[in-house]
């Protein structure tokens, strides 16, 4: 007896020592809720249970709080930051906080941290920060158990075979691997893995379903959809190359991807968010497993050796110059393929998958810095980082916790689907918004047809803005289990999952729930019988985001809802009251949703106001504009950037450089932090996408790179075939003769030899047309004529490739005008001959001024006008803006209002009857210009070159630097900033323009922009 008391004394004093809160813990006990899984929504429950008054227990299979969030996820995926509050937000408010004390930055000044994607990763008067190293994530959920005196328990597993209590479909208590007790009347199952749910008998669904079985388009196989991180050169898969009967390398198989949109049983990948560092003042080495096998690596030195010099990772910046180190490219981080079986697994089976994976990460970094077949600049790279040696100090500097990316996902009382996220299902019983991309990481590394490697599972698409968690979604079905909630392991499809899946999400339904758990207790109800006003009410209180944005509105519904769409057949009787359809108006009296029109936007590169002959040009012939503008509406006054990059991201976003952050050309592999980031910008794609549309883009992407960001279906293009790829030496390659395309994630070369670029490009845009022409579409085609090189068109009386100097020869630039043109008639030509000539907007522009060597003549003097490309001025950025509608827009008719490149997208979205994006925009729209109504024209357009920006009345200019010019013609000097003190008349157009300079700057900004 006396030494099972001194045995009870030593562990209390050791418990007490690490500054736990004790009560209860060793003997187990009952208690108001039982909490298992100490993940952050674990502890988000918890300090909402002991808020509320009620006693909790926090039960941790592990060592740490926390989970992901403290375990390496420091760059947080997060969507709308303005849709998270709560004890979530104020995690995040306690990150701020603490960074905000110079002391929490011993290794880096805080702005220096302000470079990565161009924005502010610590701003001094944000309320919240958003990144953060691992330890500093874990000491603030540790504040709140000290603060409120939590109880915790550590290191206890619950026995998953016979350790849950069932009775009368409730659980009455839990037991643990150790034989300790807890008893409560609600309980709250927090981890990953659904491991309490599971035990409990609540359904749960592991694996991807069919896209059939919900009325999805992103589930299941995803081969003909595959998004980045695949391989882009053909690497062979054998042990002998070209010898499959040598059998095939490491963590590839041989069975093929499946059936597109078919359910399987494979997991998207895991791996370890390491804590990089590459400051030698707190720098480890990567260490060499144990049981390294460099056969594993096969694949890893073939694709290198096949020529993709990718780095394979992906380094988000945090505080002290650290990392949040995450998958990236066709071999990286992501353990493809060898966590099928982790969600089901025993613990002892897990422990063997998670060494597998550990060994296999770690073995990748050692391969990286050390082994002679990585390429040598990829080593040099690699050699100057190493771990954070001030992180995971007790488990050798590597994380504590693996990315459960998905495991088991409990199938409940509603089944969130893509259908929501996309909005066009609304719940009304709101717990929670998300607004991440639907992201699934790689799931499979197959052989394909042709006899080489790729992987499958990658879909990155967003939903174009936020969308409502239901709560039923966290509870299981009532006959199955009443006193449970289930805020991580959620009643979700694959792929809503994959944009559910994010922290500050588990903590808001991980508040959510441990709300309703107390309510139940308090009126002695089951989770499902709760009341939801009340619900909402408290948690309202307690500053949960429940409600989307003013002004959202549901997206047109693709379908009804019917019985497997996450409603039961009870529901579907009630489902006018289950769910909320909010009717759509047109926005345009001229239009209905039946009949909205096809839009087909055309861009030419590097093409001035000059240079068109219905615009005055005398140098180049240009007779299917010329009957464009015959047949439509010709503008004068239309104005975008300067350079092609920053025209792009204007006219697809709506939003000026300054706020879009692409204020240059992007063309250096070396920044591709400065790319045109999904997460942060929605394009008229996204928005006409989620109205119905179909949509397709060919030509010159150049806003991202397609060997390291192939953005182009996350902003909303579902098919696609893009020039602007670089290769090893970051040369670009051919986009004329011979070209190198990327077609819906497919490298196209050998396929395309012999041919030319501007045909092809054409051709499958055609083919697009002909495939959609019974559903409205959205086709934009950036085209690759007239830029440099100068090089001879089809129609040119000598070889393809004749070039005189790597810029190709000036005297082929009518030619390629000439070219160019031909294409608009051949778009043109097809619209017609499909019948589709009377409900189809084609538009024409120019992305900005023709090349500066190049000289056109102009006007009815015959001027000389010299290339304005680069420069802000008129000659770069004017250029040509036609429009023909036939019985909606008047024939050869001319309007001179001012439109600049942020316009399209809200005009777009006018004639689509879709939505703006939630972010504030620069543009106005023009259809009441296309329909030749007043409207309200603009007094101004705003152009930026780089940091230099100015706005443009009809006759003035204004720069950011407060010099007033007048505005001259095309062909003509600039004009001198005025330097006399101004007249009354130029003192309030400096008075207008100013004010008007700070309006595009968003002067007053919208919260979270």
């Amino acid at each position: 007896m006396l030494k099972k008391l001194i045995s009870i004394l030593t562990l209390i004093l050791a418990l007490q020592q690490t500054g736990w809160a004790t009560d209860k813990v060793v003997h187990g006990g009952k208690y108001d809720v039982v909490i298992y899984g100490g993940t952050s929504a674990g502890v988000a429950a918890a300090v909402q249970v002991s808020r509320m008054g009620k006693t909790v227990v926090l039960i941790e299979p592990g060592d740490h709080l926390g989970g992901l969030s403290s375990g390496g996820l420091g760059w947080t995926d997060s969507g709308r930051k303005d849709m998270i509050g709560g004890i979530s937000r104020e995690f995040y408010q306690r990150v701020k906080t603490h960074y905000d004390d110079p002391k929490s930055w011993p290794l880096q000044k805080p702005e220096s941290l302000n470079v990565e994607r161009g924005s502010g990763l610590y701003l001094p008067n944000a309320d919240a920060m958003w990144v953060f190293e691992p330890h500093v994530a874990e000491a603030i959920f540790e504040e709140y158990v000290k603060e409120l005196e939590l109880t915790v328990v550590r290191k206890e597993r619950l026995n998953r075979e016979t350790g849950v209590k069932v009775k009368a479909g409730r659980i009455v208590s839990i037991t643990m691997e150790s034989g300790r007790n807890f008893a409560a009347p609600m309980f709250i199952d927090a981890t990953y893995e659904g491991d309490l749910m599971a035990s409990a008998g609540v359904s749960y669904h592991v694996g991807r379903e069919s896209n059939e079985q919900y009325g999805e388009s992103l589930n299941g196989v995803q081969k003909e959809q595959m998004r980045g991180h695949l391989f882009l050169k053909k690497v062979d898969p054998y042990v002998v190359p070209g010898d499959p009967s040598s059998g095939l390398v490491a963590r590839v198989h041989a069975d093929g991807a499946g059936k597109d949109g078919a359910a399987d049983h494979r997991v998207q990948a895991y791996n370890y968010r390491m804590c990089m560092s590459n400051d030698k003042r707190n720098w480890a080495p990567f260490p060499k497993p144990s049981a390294y096998d460099e056969k594993q690596y096969e694949l890893l030195f073939r694709n290198f050796e096949a020529g993709d010099m990718r780095l394979p990772l992906s380094l988000g910046a945090m505080p002290n110059h650290k990392t949040d180190t995450n998958n990236s490219g066709a071999f990286s981080t992501d353990n493809i393929g060898m966590n099928y079986d982790y969600p089901e697994a025993s613990y002892a089976e897990r422990e063997i998958i998670l060494q597998e994976h550990e060994t296999y990460q770690k073995g990748l970094m050692w391969t990286l810095v050390n082994h002679p077949r990585v390429p040598k600049k990829i080593r040099d790279v690699m050699s100057g980082w190493g771990l954070a040696a001030d992180e995971f100090a007790d488990s050798g500097n590597w994380p504590h916790q693996i990315y459960v990316r998905e495991a088991r996902r409990m199938v409940g009382a509603y089944v969130t689907t893509e259908l929501d996220c996309r909005r066009e299902r609304i719940a009304k019983d709101s717990v929670g918004i998300g607004s991440y991309n639907m992201d699934s990481h790689n799931t499979q590394r197959y052989v394909t047809e042709e006899g080489f490697v790729q992987d499958e599972g990658d879909v990155q698409v967003s939903p174009g803005g936020p969308y409502v968690i239901s709560y039923r979604s966290i509870t299981p079905k009532k006959d199955e289990c009443e006193n449970l909630l289930v805020p991580v392991a959620l009643s979700s499809s694959h792929i809503a999952y994959g944009s559910i899946r994010m922290e500050p999400v588990f903590m808001i339904l991980g508040q959510s729930a441990a709300t309703s758990a107390v309510m139940a207790i308090e009126d002695g109800l089951s989770v499902q019988e709760v009341p939801y006003a009340r619900l909402r009410e408290r948690l309202l209180k307690d500053g949960q985001v429940l409600d989307l944005p003013k002004g959202t509105k549901q997206k047109l519904l693709s379908s009804i809802p019917k019985l497997g769409d996450g409603v039961s057949a009870k529901d579907m009787s009630e489902h006018k009251d289950s769910t909320e359809h909010v009717s759509q108006r047109s926005p345009t009296s001229e239009l209905s949703p039946s009949r909205r029109p096809n839009i087909i936007m055309i861009m030419a590169d590097d093409l001035g106001y000059e240079c068109l002959q219905c615009y005055g040009g005398r140098s180049y012939r240009t007779p299917c504009l010329n009957k464009l503008a015959d047949e439509g509406m010709k503008f004068t006054h239309c104005f975008s950037a300067p350079y092609c990059s920053p025209s792009r991201a204007q006219l697809l976003t709506g939003r000026y450089p300054l706020h879009n952050g692409i204020k240059r050309v992007i063309h250096d592999p070396k920044s591709h932090h400065e790319f045109l980031d999904p997460t942060r910008e929605t394009s008229f794609a996204n928005l006409l996408q989620h109205a119905g549309y179909a949509t397709a883009i060919a030509g010159k992407w150049q806003i991202s790179f397609f060997f390291e960001h192939d953005t182009v279906r996350d902003f909303g293009f579902d098919n696609y075939q893009c020039w602007e790829i670089v290769d090893a030496d970051h040369e670009r390659n051919s986009r004329y003769a011979n070209p190198v395309f990327i077609r819906n994630g497919k490298t196209l070369e050998q396929e395309l030899d012999g041919k030319y670029g501007p045909d092809e490009n054409v051709d499958f845009l055609i083919d697009f047309m002909k495939k959609n022409r019974d559903r409205p579409f959205l086709v934009y085609y950036p085209m690759l004529l007239p830029h440099f090189p100068w090089e001879p068109t089809p129609d040119s009386n000598t070889s393809l490739r004749e070039s005189s100097t790597g810029n190709g020869n000036a005297k082929y630039f009518p030619d390629m005008v000439a070219y160019m043109d031909k294409l608009v008639g051949r778009i043109t030509d097809a619209v017609d001959q499909l019948g589709l000539k009377e409900n189809t907007l084609i538009i024409f522009t120019g992305d900005n001024g023709t090349q500066q060597p190049l000289v056109s003549r102009w006007g009815p003097d015959n001027r000389k006008v010299y290339g304005g490309k680069a420069e802000p001025s008129d000659a770069g950025s004017r250029v040509p803006l036609i429009a023909r509608w036939p019985g909606k827009i008047k024939p050869n008719s001319v309007n001179h209002d001012l439109i600049d490149f942020s316009d399209f997208l809200p005009t777009f979205v006018e004639l689509s009857q879709s939505e703006l994006p939630a972010k504030k925009i620069n543009g106005r729209s023009f259809t009441s210009q296309l329909f030749s109504l007043s409207g309200t024209p603009r007094q101004w357009v705003h152009v930026q070159k780089e940091d230099v920006r100015y706005v443009r009345s009809r006759d003035w200019i204004l720069t950011d630097k407060n010099e007033l010019r007048p505005v001259v013609e095309i062909g003509m000097p600039p004009a001198r900033p005025v330097l006399s003190p101004d007249t009354p008349e130029q003192e309030q157009i400096r008075k207008e323009l100013t004010q008007a300079l700070a309006e595009a700057a968003f002067q007053i900004p919208e919260k979270g922009d």
